[in-house]
């Protein structure tokens, strides 16, 4: 969690600089991780932790250098980075900010620091909820849907659905991110259904329990294991 929230700050400052080569954003990177971890991630500068911020600075610096030589050899150009996009509708106020938005080809990326095969998974399948929903509202606020990627922090690797920026190793995506996100919609509106009739439920663990009664403005919930009164 410390790397990938100290990896996403640094990433989003060397992208926003926009340098014109990797190497330049691999510089950038480095003296950037500098002055954020005494602020960040100061754990790090304990004497013990030397060899980790060592290893930490320089996997933020080559990741900075791969994603910025992959824009660059795709003819990519960085349109927002960690910029908010907020949509009224329906009684609604839905609010994303996407890591980063690229044009030619228009695709949004999310930066993660966990493992690859799921995200790889979520594209492939279409269950990719998050991007989908950073997809929604730029296509809401510009008319176009873009395509969806995520850029792995370790490895370096980036699986995205557009295959003008991810070439040969483009995923291939079981739906659209159209269909992805009309598929999201039905679970919305299941959602919706259930909170009307007075059940909160979490398909994805099994749960579902009466729904609580509002109190101020918030929604308590019972802690499962009953040990104490919280």
């Amino acid at each position: 969690r410390l790397f990938g929230d100290l990896a996403h700050d640094v990433l989003a400052q060397v992208l926003r600089s926009l340098p014109e080569t990797g190497a330049i954003a691999a510089a950038r990177a480095r003296v950037a991780v500098d002055v954020a971890v005494p602020r960040r991630a100061a754990t790090l500068l304990r004497p013990e932790e030397r060899s980790q911020l060592l290893r930490s600075r320089e996997a933020i610096a080559r990741a900075a250098e791969r994603v910025v030589e992959t824009l660059i050899e795709r003819g990519a150009k960085v349109r927002d980075v960690e910029q908010d996009i907020v949509l009224e509708k329906d009684g609604r106020t839905v609010r994303g900010r996407p890591d980063l938005v690229v044009t030619d080809p228009l695709v949004v990326i999310d930066s993660k620091s966990g493992k690859d095969a799921p995200r790889r998974e979520a594209l492939e399948h279409g269950a990719a909820v998050q991007l989908v929903a950073y997809a929604a509202l730029l296509r809401a606020r510009d008319g176009q849907w873009p395509e969806l990627a995520y850029f792995l922090l370790r490895s370096r690797r980036l699986f995205t659905t557009s295959a003008a920026l991810g070439g040969l190793h483009a995923v291939d995506p079981l739906l659209t991110v159209e269909q992805s996100y009309q598929r999201m919609k039905k679970g919305i509106a299941r959602a919706d259904a259930e909170l009307a009739s007075g059940w909160l439920s979490a398909p994805g663990v099994g749960a579902r329990v009466p729904l609580p009664v509002v109190r101020d403005g918030e929604l308590p919930v019972a802690s499962p294991c009953q040990i104490c009164a919280f």
